[in-house]
């Protein structure tokens, strides 16, 4: 076992690494990353149809979701490479022909298939039929609607043991450490017009590079019950995390940290031996929180500005909800594009979850996430008291961006996780779940 762990962390270093040398070589520009994407989705495709799992894809898949958020508003230049899409079909193919999969149920599936029949319903007797229909609104449509099920449903045969979820979380923990190295490296290399302007310039990616940050730097705290230098590195990283430029990240990173900190208190078998621990953690996340403030007071007026961006799209969202209360605007809606315009190949999300929710989907969309939240609630309630619940504070911090960022709503690859993390969570349970209607052997 040791041996194959062993193995199994040589080969996370040298892609990490790998992945890394080729973002430097290709210095942030899209003609440079799109053939290396294109090389990495083969090489996983290569995976699907020869390999005997999916451990050593998982790695792969993130890091390729890593190096795309340097590509913004690039939908000319990926659209020449359509011909991959034949490729990962038939790799999907082959791999479903060699996986046979089971139809193997649990908490979340009803909650999905109601989130996936409101999505699908979403902007009935609000939008026009050409909206509704738009071949990018029928993307999203299908891929955090049905697609979502069909998600869970493979997860559920490719996550079957211990060992698939410690490699899901090894894995998650990579892309943070690699992840934060991109944001110190940028740091390093600005370092001279920091020192003379006191300012960075603005990354466009910022946003997303803090969005996989949080969804993964919780499992750096949670080994920290192991030894006590991950605390620093997690302190390290969410700091990296504050100062990579998101507003969003300067405001909820200390949420997320404080989630974390507070999970590992009440699970300390030695409280009392580690009260002095905790206090200097406390005061640590405290400097931090001061020095992200001091090195971006200058972005004040951009984050005032950014609020009130939101504020417009939180009162578009309402009225949209009033308009049309039972199945909202739809995925397909236009009508706040001269708040949002989006780039090609996007829609025009409200950018807040709550309403995006609300004004995009209505009451079916209210109530079928209100009962996915609530199963995910619970999921994460019954491992509180284990290390899996870092991967429901890995969602939290999902969720936690997903209030002003449309987070959750991008299928690949945060739609994608956060079904991964509950089939991880799922494996939990007390007891199988079966539906109603069907019988234990007609499950297996």
């Amino acid at each position: 076992m040791a041996t194959k762990h062993g193995r199994m962390t040589c080969y996370r270093t040298v892609v990490c690494a790998t992945v890394l040398l080729l973002l430097l070589f290709a210095r942030g520009e899209t003609e440079r990353i799109a053939p290396i994407a294109a090389a990495m989705v083969l090489a996983i495709c290569a995976g699907l149809i020869f390999a005997k799992g999916t451990r050593l894809l998982t790695l792969p898949f993130l890091l390729l979701s890593l190096i795309l958020i340097f590509c913004y508003d690039s939908f000319s230049v990926f659209i020449g490479y359509l011909w991959l899409l034949p490729v990962v079909l038939l790799s999907i193919g082959v791999y479903l022909w060699r996986l046979r999969p089971r139809l193997i149920l649990g908490p979340s599936f009803l909650p999905l298939c109601a989130v996936a029949l409101a999505t699908v319903l979403s902007g009935v007797g609000m939008i026009t039929a050409d909206d509704y229909f738009r071949p990018i609104s029928l993307f999203y449509v299908f891929a955090l609607g049905p697609g979502m099920v069909l998600v869970y449903l493979l997860l559920k045969n490719c996550i079957a043991s211990d060992e698939d979820e410690r490699s899901f979380v090894d894995d998650l923990f990579a892309l943070a450490v690699v992840a934060a190295l991109v944001i110190l490296i940028r740091y390093l290399v600005y370092l001279p017009d920091l020192l003379v302007s006191g300012r960075m310039p603005q990354a466009q990616w910022a946003n997303n590079i803090s969005t996989l940050l949080m969804l993964s730097f919780p499992l750096i705290f949670v080994r920290a019950r192991r030894h006590y230098g991950y605390l620093l590195l997690g302190l390290g990283v969410a700091l990296l995390t504050m100062l990579s430029g998101s507003n969003g990240a300067l405001l909820l990173v200390p949420v997320e940290v404080s989630a974390c900190l507070l999970w590992l208190w009440l699970n300390d078998d030695r409280p009392i031996a580690r009260l002095w621990n905790r206090l200097l953690l406390l005061l640590a996340v405290g400097g931090a929180v001061l020095i992200c403030l001091f090195l971006l007071r200058d972005a004040s007026q951009d984050m005032r500005f950014s609020l009130s961006g939101r504020e417009g799209l939180f009162k578009r969202g309402i009225r949209d909800f009033l308009e049309n209360p039972v199945f909202g605007s739809g995925i397909g809606y236009r009508g706040n594009a001269d708040l949002y315009s989006g780039k090609e190949g996007t829609v025009n999300w409200y950018h807040l979850f709550l309403i995006q929710v609300a004004g995009g989907m209505g009451v079916v969309g209210i109530l079928s996430w209100g009962a996915q939240l609530l199963v995910r609630a619970r999921l994460a309630a019954r491992v509180f008291r284990t290390d899996s619940f870092a991967l429901a504070l890995c969602y939290f911090g999902l969720f936690l961006m997903s209030m002003v960022n449309p987070g959750e709503f991008c299928p690949i690859p945060y739609g994608f996780l956060a079904v991964m993390i509950f089939v991880c969570l799922e494996r939990h349970t007390a007891g199988p779940y079966h539906l109603p209607w069907k019988r234990k052997k007609d499950l297996v």
